[in-house]
């Protein structure tokens, strides 16, 4: 365990001077730290024990002087544009390793830099009763001094004493600080407001003042190695860090990769990762460089481990070596030296490979996070690109057909149910080194060789038959058995029932962003109202289509209901729309019969239909 050479030393300091130092520049956050994830409500109660001088926890920062220890930004918003902002500080800076949710929070309420605008509640404004009932927050559209006053609202923007600042909010537009608390006061009771003064002015003291923030404090001859060891067992210790985030920091601290950074512009490069991971981009990073991390665990291949590891956190470390060093890359990506010229290179074959495996998985009806039957495949996939283009194009074909095959397996059997990573690992060892026998085969000839891939092993993973197919869950849950129906229906030249427009991965994609992705019920609940037992929110009930596109109807209607949008629409077109998702035409028919027994022949021949697709794409 690293020793501090200087003990550390506890301060404090008010809200007032926090922020005063963030706005200079003075104050700032190492790259490796994860985004700002605090939620509203959590600054909204960080703001109200402040207000009600409760112990809020202590900061833990790192005094440093150029040439910093680590690569830093400002405060999340804390720009350029501040009137006192010095971008050429120099001299002693400090790092903020523990609190900076606590300190961004603070930043951003009190500027107006967050994305919300938070306000005190209290008893009596005008009255004078600044007793605080509670902290809110609204749009900043939500803006007329004269409301809130009446409603004993004080937004906490008008509290900042510190200098006028432009800065921007979380959408990227600009937004210039508010007014001070004198006019905020006149525009709110008009020429009478020097009591209400008095009572928000109160409130500044209260929040902004008095409020004694401790921080302990590093020396600045604490080793740079040390103050990681620091911050991630503080982290650890306090349960708000992920492994994936530990696993950040040693690429910072051993490797110099801003792997935040790094991810970040991958976002803004490709065309296929923003489609599986959450939209808001500070958000996404972390999820993407856990992605990245499992399979470079699949693809270590140096000693001590030559054979891979399965992709969990306790190889990040492993997988981070394997990624970075040695040697690394600056925070533009740009290193200097061999080693870090071969960091950067890896780091952007990751993301070619993993590219690569989203689309190989897009086409097989993944095409977004949420049809996206199971991720193990998506690693295993992208750690198998290199034996794919050694494997060179008189393989495509062969090895295309092996990894479709691989994949729709790990969507259908429960293969990676349990202990997953360690059979992702088995799969992939055995995959590679098939893919690699293939290799020898077609160059050298002789006899070709056996595939051993546990997966492959229809005895121990059945592939699901009819019966299994109708008590799948349905398609827009969790359910993977769910999800793999409709990704098997989606297989072929799938149409839009009402326009005949195909949809394909990029049509699904375009959909599922703009909301109007719609797992449909082919037979409505309404139609079993009186049939209370009747279960039809199960997979082969469900479709994927444009949300709106017709009204839910008995499925025998199907016909009328569509062309009264589509009048010219030939009957027989319709029915090759709906077989295009493999649900028989005939099925569907009325009949004379009761809506439970067409439903039960509905399920009995949709099930006979995928459970023989199933088996063809599952063959090898």
């Amino acid at each position: 365990m690293p020793v501090l050479k200087t003990p550390p030393t506890y301060q404090h300091r008010s809200v007032k001077e926090w922020l005063k130092l963030a706005a200079r520049g003075t104050v700032l956050l190492p790259n490796f730290q994860r985004s700002f994830v605090w939620k509203p409500p959590q600054t909204a109660h960080y703001l109200h024990a402040l207000l009600e001088n409760r112990p809020t926890g202590i900061f833990l920062v790192l005094q440093a002087e150029d040439p910093l220890p680590f690569e830093c930004r400002r405060l999340h918003g804390s720009g350029t544009g501040f009137a006192s902002a010095d971008d050429s500080v120099m001299g002693d800076r400090e790092l903020i390793l523990d609190g900076q949710q606590r300190l961004t929070s603070l930043w951003g309420a009190l500027t107006g830099a967050a994305p919300k605008r938070y306000l005190v509640g209290v008893n009596d404004l005008i009255g004078g009763d600044d007793e605080v009932k509670e902290v809110a927050w609204r749009s900043h559209s939500w803006s007329n001094p004269r409301k809130m006053c009446r409603e004993n609202w004080v937004p906490t923007d008008v509290l900042w004493t510190g200098p006028s600042v432009s800065t921007g909010d979380a959408r990227g537009a600009m937004k210039q600080q508010g007014p001070d608390i004198t006019q905020w006061c006149r525009e709110a009771v008009g020429d009478a407001w020097t009591d209400l003064y008095e009572t928000v002015a109160r409130l500044r003291e209260r929040l902004v003042i008095a409020p004694r923030l401790q921080y302990c404090l590093l020396s600045k001859d604490t080793e740079r190695d040390t103050a990681i060891d620091i911050f991630i067992n503080v982290n650890r210790s306090a349960i708000k860090l992920k492994e994936v985030d530990i696993a950040v920091a040693i690429a910072a601290a051993d490797h110099k990769v801003d792997l935040r950074q790094e991810i970040e512009g991958y976002l803004t490069r490709s065309t296929e990762v923003r489609h599986y991971f959450n939209r808001a981009p500070q958000k996404a990073i972390s999820e993407v460089a856990e992605w990245m991390l499992k399979v470079g665990c699949l693809k270590v291949g140096d000693n001590p481990y030559p054979d891979g590891l399965p992709p969990s956190a306790t190889h990040y470390p492993s997988s981070v070596k394997h990624l970075c060093g040695p040697g690394g890359v600056g925070a533009t990506g740009n290193g200097s030296g061999e080693g870090g010229k071969a960091a950067a290179v890896r780091l952007r074959q990751m993301e070619d490979d993993l590219d690569a495996a989203l689309r190989f998985v897009a086409v097989r009806g993944g095409a977004t996070k949420r049809t996206l039957a199971s991720w193990p495949p998506v690693h295993v996939v992208a750690a198998l690109q290199e034996d794919v283009r050694q494997a060179g194009s008189a393989l495509e074909r062969e090895t295309e057909r092996l990894l479709s095959a691989y994949v729709w397996r790990s969507f259908v059997t429960e293969r990676y149910s349990k202990l997953a990573n360690a059979r992702l690992l088995e799969d992939f060892r055995a995959l590679r080194e098939y893919l690699r026998g293939l290799a020898a085969w077609k160059a050298s000839g002789g006899a070709k060789p056996k595939l051993s891939a546990p997966v492959f092993d229809s005895h121990e993973y059945s592939i699901p038959g009819i019966p299994q197919l109708r008590r799948a869950g349905w398609i827009g849950t969790g359910s993977r058995l769910g999800k793999a129906i409709a990704a098997v229906a989606m297989q072929g030249k799938t149409l839009d029932w009402v326009t005949g427009e195909p949809l394909d991965p990029a049509r699904i994609r375009d959909l599922e962003v703009s909301g109007r992705l719609e797992r449909r019920h082919v037979f409505p609940p309404a139609l079993f109202e009186a049939d209370v037992g009747r279960d039809i929110t199960v997979g082969l009930n469900g479709v994927l289509l444009p949300k709106g596109s017709f009204e839910p109807c008995d499925p025998a209607d199907l016909t009328a209901t569509i062309t009264r949008q589509q009048p010219d629409l030939d009957p027989l077109e319709l029915g090759a729309r709906v077989e295009s998702h493999r649900v028989r035409w005939v099925t569907l028919a009325r009949d004379g019969a009761a809506p439970s027994f067409r439903y039960d022949r509905y399920l009995e021949e949709r099930a006979r239909v995928l459970a023989t697709r199933i088996a063809e794409l599952t063959t090898y």
